[in-house]
Order: structure tokens, then C-alpha cells, then sequence
């Protein structure tokens, strides 16, 4: 066509061509001025439909007029029947002639960006998408303004679409999900190209690749990119961060408009601009925006990967200990510094591949930040019981801020690659409603080890407060240095939580592994004892099967750290569950509420020891404390329940279970509880109902059937009772059941004889569940039976025991 005329514009050169036309440069005779003109393939000229389509489509977007827009100046046909648009013609080359297969510099991208996003902007706003955002549909002028090309066979929005015979609108690497799909597009679809054609300005290569088209497109549809800052030095996380929030699958979790990612690139190109110059000038605190800088521990350098993680508490605590946040820590987004903060909440983080075998990541993570902070006196954290009760509400942080009583909480996002984690993270100020601090963190699966190995330090420096050594050795101390076994050790604890037969036996294999790794690791030690202890504790093993090798590992625990109060707390329990050593047990709750005073599960189990010694007052009072630290946790709730059933106040009980309840209707300890205080009623028809429903839960246990027996036979239903004693032997010849499970529903039946028999019994295989029987038959015809006293002196607990009296650390 070189030469020849097309109404009156004379062909010059070919400039390119597309699934949708060929472009050229064409000098316009009439105005004598250098156009470009993309004439239509044949094939679409011929059909009428698509004449009509495309000239009120080109139409409508003749009509935008922006600086960043390519501008249409006509739509026409040739004598021969050909449709063309002429446009204006840039000196300068296109996007994809710029990057050429090479990175650009960061600068340089988040303006092109930004422009592309304004251009975008106003073409959303008169209801145009492009649909076909990609490098080569981006000029950029010998000024360095930049023109987005081929708006004229955009969609309307509402329209139908001009496409191709037999394709999809669109170039394959830069399709968004919906888009690929062939599914409705809206105007994110737009935003998602952006980012992807971001990313390539960063990287150099797409973000989705394949040898064929169809590779590419199930890419884009289920795999997410290499992260940036993987492939390149330098890449400021926040930047990464906007360009995953363009690639969102989903387009609810995109940016909503252009404009906002046109305004936050803006934003970030300022950022590094005055990085630079003050880089220059030589001004402290100037590394690149978002990346964090490099920090030494101990005479050890951590990289900039490795300190990443731990930025996140380090920017925590310099936005809690006031200060300059920039002179702390270089990099991320915020809004100002507030006051000093006194309260946090630290959520589960998002796990963002939704994989089940990296949920030990998103929920260890912040539990570990919780429980280094927690330690100091001067922050108030939410105990991870109540804090994760949120799971999922980062929508509504102002909410979730009342309903924790506090001023700022923290979420994040986890993304995990092979052995590369991906990590965003954000601080806000609830009361005041912004952001305090942003950031996104990449690095690899051991550098998690070395955030907990510097935390403390890096705590103690931004919060700028004394601390005793004692405390400052605490906060410092390694637990180890073995990554691998840290990374095991995390996961155990993970299915230690799930809090089901299962998930105790997965996490007594990960302990162990953590142990083999290293041998000196006093946290995996306990966390095996404790996963032992709890088979006894939820009726699944003998007690004398498993509390042997639990003592065994608290004391390998306490043997390499006598001051973890983890450890003591484990201890006790055996000593008191167990062994029956109340004296010895309450000295060792003492020692680990002395090493933390907020340790809610200390006290909750510490008041119910003081409940079996009889010292109610005490029983009351440190209940109270462990559900006033802890007010969401349902197992500390419902025993304070049960402190109040032991003595006989049931309103208080009844008030004190349904509130467990409400929280969480499944929770069938809360539930039993109420059961219970409606038998001590009289009111049995309720309380069997109530039964009942636990007991046809899925998560339902022997324990739950035990309870439904028991009132069954204290309600007047024999044969019901009867049934479930049958169950109960059918299940025992299987495996343990504990057998004050059948003195209670025999108790229930008034046949003290039987139930006397199988109290011995429970007795002699020390049932984790017989401590707690002398207190519940008090004032009933069991308690007076002269067998009862017997079994009390033989517990030790016949006259109840008393320590000297040492008073405990004040609780909030």
C-alpha cells in the first residue's frame, strides 16, 4: 500500500499491524500534517454488522481527549469499501520497543505507569475499557509523555464487543482471568493489564509465559508470577504490592479505579525521587522506598531478606514507642505518626495461595509476634485466642478494634513460592482510621528464624523504654538457631491448635522432627510434652501411657530453660492432672505467672487447681483475671463457667456459658457446662435437649456422649442412659475410654455401688477427669458416702492442702 491513497491520506510507511488492522504513516493532503491510519482487515469490512459496531464504537471514543489518549481525528471509508481511523502520530517509539527484554530503571516505570493509569482514568469515567492494554499499544513521546493507542476498537461499557472472528479481544500475556475466560469484562480487566504490563517494565519478561497461547492462559488463570523482588535488586516493596493488587484474580480485590493506582503511583514516584536526593545530599534513612535496610545482631549481619520479617514488629514498635518511623526503618507507607499506642491486635495473616500445607505460616507467624511482644509491660497485646476470633475481618478493623478494646491492629497476607515467602503486612490505627504503616517482605523460608532472633533488640531500641536485664535477656534470647527445626517447630504447633486426635499425633511427629534437628530447642521439648498431655486430657489415651513421656519432655525443657513459662505451665499441669502433686503444681503456675503476668492459660488453669484445693475466693479472683486477659477465648470462659457451677452459682454460670456460646455454638465444653447448671436446676428436659445437640455434632467426642448419659440418667431416661453405657464398653474393649465417664452416668442413676467401682478403677490409671469428682459429689449421696472421703485422703486433697502464701503479679 506504500504510495497509494486512501481517501486523502497518502501512504507513507508501514508502521505496524495487529489482529485488527495494519498501521501506517500517512501524510494528510488536506492538512498537510503527518497521521497515522490503521485500516480494517478485509474480512470485517465486508460484514455490515460489523461496519455499524465498529463506527459507533469508534465514535464514542473519538470523543476522549487526554493528554495520555492517543487522539482519533477521523473515522472514514475508501472507495474500495476499506474502514480506517486516522489518529495523530508520535515521534518516539513504543513501550515494547523501550523495554526491548530489559528491565527499566524503577523511576522510569512508575511514571509510565502512572500516565497509562490517567489515561485510563478517563476513559473509564466516559464508560470506555480498552481491553487491549499491552506494550505495544503504548507510545511514548520523544517528551516522555505517554499515549495509549487503539482506543478506537475499545468496548463501551454495556456494548457488545468488536472482536476478531473466532478469537478473543486482547493479547493472550496480558489478558486479564475474566478476559481469557470469554466471561463479562468491566473496566478492572483494564487494570489488570496494566499491572502485567508493569511488571514486564520491572522484570524485563511478562509476568505469564508459556510456549503456546493456551499455556499462557491457563497461567494467568491459576498461577501467580515470580515475585519481583526475587528477580531484581532494588524493587521497592510497596511497588510490588500495587502491582499484585492490579493482578488480583478476583477483581473485587483489585484496585477499584485507575485513578486511585494513578495516585499511589504518583505517590511512590515522589517517594523515590526524594529518596534520591536525599541519597545524594547524604541524609541518614535513605535507602530505596520499602526496602528495608540491613541490620546487625549480636555481631552477625542480617540481609536485607532476612530483616525483612522482621521489620514488620520493628515498624510496629516504632510506631508504638513514637518516634520517627523513617529514621527507624526505611521504606513503607503511611499517613503520620500517631501518639504513642498502648494496645495491639495481631491477626491471623491471609493465606493467600489458600494451601492447607502452608497454613502453618499464616497463623505461626503472627502468633509468634504475639507472644514476643507480649512480654512487654508496656504494650498491651491480645492473646492470640482472642485476636484470632477474627479470622477474616480484615474488612472491618474499626469493629474488630471495639471488640478487643484496642487502638491498632495488624493484618497480613502470605504467599508462599517453593522455599521464597512473600509477606505483606499493615498497621492501623483503628480509632483513627488509617493506615500507620504498610509493607511487602520477600524472602526465604529460613529467614523467619532470623526475625526472631533480632526482634528483641530492634523491640527494646524502638520503644525506647528500661528495661531490667532479666527482662532484657528474656526478650533477646534465641530458643535456636537451627531454622529447619523452627520451621517444624511452627507446624507442630499449627496442628497442636486444631485441637482434635489427628491433629495432637500430627504434632507430636513435628516436634520430634524438631527435636532431631536440634536436640537444644526447649520450646519443641515443650510442646511435645504438652501434645502428650492433651491425648490424656481429652480422653483419648491412658494417662499412664502418655503423662510419663510428657514429664519426661518438660524436663528436658526446664533443663535447658528453667525460665520458659511455657515450660512451668506444662509442668504444672502434669504435676496437678497427674501426678496429683498440688503443692508442687501450684508453685510451678506461680513461677510461670511471676515469668509472664499475662500468660492467660497460666491463670485459667491455676484457678481451676485453686477450685479443686477449695480455696474459692482465690478460684473466683484468678478466673476472673484469665477471662478479663483473654475475653474471647472460650476454653478460658467456659471454666470460669465452671468455677461458678462448682459453687453453685448458676445464674452466674448460665450468663457466663451463653456468652461462650454466642461466640461460638459449636464449642461443646461452653455447652456441657450449661447442661450441667440446668441438671443442678432441676430443669433436665433442657438440659438433656441441650445434650442432645452436642452430642450430634460432628466434632462430637466420648466425653460429649459420657455427658449425655449422665443426663439422661439424672433426667428419669434409663434406656437412653443405658444405651450410651453400651456404647461407652462397646467403644472400651476398642480403646481407652476413662472410666469416671461410666461412674458418672451410674452416679446418675443413684447405684453408688457401680459407681464406686468404676471410681476405683479411674483410680488406678489416675483419669485425667477424677481430680475434679471429690468437689462435684459435694452435698449429693455419693459425697456422703464414707468411699468418697477415702478417695480424697488417698488424692491428698482430704483436708485440701495449702501452700505457704505467696502473692501472685498483679493482671490487668
Amino acid at each position: 500500500m506504500i504510495g497509494e491513497t486512501i481517501s486523502h491520506y497518502k501512504i507513507l510507511e508501514k508502521l505496524g499491524q495487529g489482529g485488527m488492522g495494519e498501521v501506517y504513516r500517512a501524510e494528510d493532503t488536506k492538512l498537510k500534517r503527518v497521521v497515522a491510519i490503521k485500516v480494517l482487515p478485509a474480512e470485517l469490512g465486508r460484514d455490515e454488522e460489523a461496519r455499524r459496531r465498529f463506527l459507533r464504537e469508534a465514535q464514542a471514543a473519538s470523543a476522549l481527549q487526554h493528554e495520555n489518549i492517543c487522539a482519533i481525528h477521523e473515522i472514514g471509508e475508501a472507495p474500495d469499501g476499506r474502514m480506517f481511523i486516522s489518529m495523530d502520530c508520535y515521534d518516539g517509539a513504543t513501550l515494547k520497543e523501550r523495554i526491548g527484554g530489559r528491565p527499566l530503571p524503577v523511576g522510569e516505570a512508575t511514571d509510565i505507569a502512572a500516565q497509562i493509569a490517567a489515561g485510563l482514568s478517563e476513559a473509564h469515567a466516559a464508560k470506555m475499557i480498552h481491553r487491549d492494554i499491552k506494550p505495544g499499544n503504548v507510545m511514548i513521546t520523544r517528551r516522555g509523555v505517554v499515549k495509549i493507542l487503539d482506543f478506537g476498537l475499545a468496548k463501551p461499557a454495556g456494548s457488545e464487543a468488536l472482536t476478531k472472528i473466532g478469537s478473543t479481544m486482547g493479547t493472550a500475556a496480558y489478558m486479564s482471568p475474566e478476559q481469557a475466560r470469554g466471561d463479562t469484562v468491566d473496566h478492572r480487566t483494564d487494570i489488570w493489564s496494566l499491572g502485567a504490563v508493569l511488571y514486564e517494565m520491572i522484570a524485563g519478561r511478562p509476568p505469564f509465559k508459556g510456549e503456546y497461547e493456551s499455556a499462557v492462559l491457563y497461567s494467568i488463570a491459576h498461577e501467580s508470577p515470580e515475585p519481583l523482588t526475587s528477580l531484581r535488586s532494588g524493587v521497592p516493596l510497596e511497588l510490588e504490592r500495587m502491582i499484585d493488587k492490579c493482578l488480583a484474580k478476583d477483581p473485587a480485590e483489585r484496585y477499584q479505579s485507575a485513578a486511585d493506582l494513578s495516585a499511589d503511583l504518583r505517590r511512590l514516584k515522589r517517594e523515590i525521587a526524594e529518596g534520591a536526593a536525599r541519597k545524594s545530599a547524604g541524609t541518614p534513612g535513605t535507602e530505596s522506598v520499602g526496602a528495608p535496610s540491613k541490620a546487625t545482631s549480636r555481631g552477625r549481619r542480617i540481609g536485607v531478606i532476612g530483616a525483612g520479617i522482621a521489620a514488620i514488629a520493628v515498624t510496629l514498635l516504632a510506631v508504638f514507642g513514637g518516634g520517627d518511623l523513617r529514621e527507624r526503618f526505611a521504606g513503607g507507607r503511611g499517613t503520620g505518626m500517631p501518639g504513642r499506642i498502648e494496645s495491639l491486635a495481631i491477626l491471623p495473616f491471609v493465606n493467600a495461595d489458600n494451601d492447607p500445607d502452608t497454613d502453618y505460616l499464616s497463623d505461626e507467624i503472627p502468633a509468634s509476634i504475639t507472644s514476643n511482644l507480649s512480654q512487654l509491660s508496656s504494650l498491651r497485646v491480645v492473646p492470640r485466642s482472642s485476636a484470632f476470633r477474627y479470622r477474616g475481618s480484615e474488612g472491618d478493623l474499626a469493629a474488630v478494634g471495639r471488640k478487643l478494646n484496642v487502638r491498632a491492629i495488624l493484618t497480613g497476607q502470605v504467599r508462599v513460592r517453593g522455599e521464597e515467602l512473600s509477606i505483606w503486612a499493615e498497621l492501623v490505627d483503628v480509632a483513627a482510621d488509617r493506615q500507620l504503616w504498610g509493607e511487602q517482605y520477600s524472602l526465604k523460608l529460613s529467614d523467619i528464624l532470623a526475625f526472631e532472633q533480632n526482634i528483641a533488640e530492634r523491640i527494646t531500641d524502638a520503644l525506647r523504654v528500661r528495661l531490667s536485664e532479666t527482662d532484657r535477656d528474656r526478650l533477646t534470647k534465641s530458643q535456636t538457631e537451627n531454622a529447619e527445626a523452627h520451621r517444624l517447630y511452627l507446624k507442630g504447633r499449627h496442628f497442636w491448635n486444631k485441637r482434635s486426635e489427628e491433629g495432637f499425633r500430627n504434632a507430636i511427629a513435628y516436634f520430634q522432627q524438631a527435636i532431631e534437628k536440634d536436640p537444644t530447642y526447649a520450646l519443641a521439648y515443650t510442646g511435645l510434652a504438652d501434645s502428650y498431655s492433651v491425648l490424656a486430657a481429652f480422653g483419648i489415651a491412658a494417662p499412664r501411657d502418655v503423662f510419663p513421656k510428657a514429664k519426661a519432655a518438660v524436663a528436658r525443657a526446664l533443663e535447658i530453660d528453667s525460665t520458659l513459662a511455657e515450660a512451668q505451665v506444662s509442668l504444672a499441669f502434669i504435676l496437678q492432672h497427674y501426678e496429683w502433686n498440688w503443692l508442687e503444681a501450684e508453685k510451678a503456675y506461680k513461677r510461670a505467672i511471676a515469668l509472664d503476668p499475662e500468660y492467660a492459660t497460666a491463670l485459667h488453669w491455676y484457678g481451676l487447681l485453686l477450685l479443686t484445693l477449695k480455696r474459692d475466693d482465690e478460684a473466683v479472683a484468678t478466673s476472673e483475671s484469665a477471662a478479663r486477659l483473654d475475653p474471647l477465648s472460650l476454653p478460658v470462659g467456659a471454666s470460669l463457667g465452671m468455677v461458678y457451677l462448682a459453687l453453685h452459682q448458676y445464674e452466674k454460670a448460665e450468663a457466663q456459658c451463653t456468652k461462650v456460646i454466642e461466640m461460638d455454638s459449636s464449642f461443646a465444653m461452653a455447652r456441657t457446662v450449661l447442661a450441667t447448671v440446668h441438671i443442678e436446676m432441676g430443669l433436665y428436659d433442657k438440659a438433656i435437649n441441650e445434650l442432645q445437640a452436642v452430642a450430634a455434632l460432628p466434632t462430637s467426642t466420648p466425653e460429649d456422649i459420657a455427658y449425655l448419659g449422665y443426663g439422661y440418667a439424672r433426667g428419669g431416661r434409663a434406656n437412653e442412659a443405658r444405651k450410651i453405657l453400651a456404647e461407652l464398653s462397646a467403644r472400651a474393649e476398642r480403646r481407652y475410654v476413662p472410666p469416671t465417664f461410666f461412674a458418672s452416668i451410674y452416679g446418675g442413676f443413684g447405684e453408688l455401688d457401680e459407681s464406686f467401682k468404676w471410681i476405683e478403677r479411674a483410680y488406678e490409671v489416675r483419669d485425667f477427669y477424677l481430680e475434679g469428682l471429690p468437689r462435684a459429689i459435694e452435698g449429693t449421696p455419693a459425697g456422703a458416702d464414707p468411699r468418697a472421703g477415702d478417695l480424697a485422703r488417698r488424692m491428698g486433697l482430704s483436708p485440701p492442702p495449702r501452700a505457704t502464701d505467696t502473692p501472685l503479679p498483679r493482671t490487668n
